[in-house]
């Protein structure tokens, strides 16, 4: 197994803030190592597609849970 060591994951909650979530993406975005971002969108209301590698759009609030799964 080789691990890229020139390379890091971001993982992200979203529920009520989706203007800081989008500048806080840019600035993950603008670093010099390239960075993986996940996304866990627990906001069934929102339905922007965000600038992530990968988002996932949760149908109920599971508050923090998502961070330990």
């Amino acid at each position: 197994m080789r691990i890229d060591i020139n390379k890091a994951t971001a993982v992200l909650l979203n529920w009520k803030r989706p203007d800081n979530l989008k500048e806080l993406i840019s600035s993950i975005r603008s670093q010099s190592v390239p960075i993986e971002i996940l996304l866990w969108n627990n906001n069934p209301d929102d339905k922007t597609r965000y600038d992530v590698d990968i988002q996932v759009d949760s149908s109920t609030n599971l508050m923090c849970w998502p961070r330990w799964f």
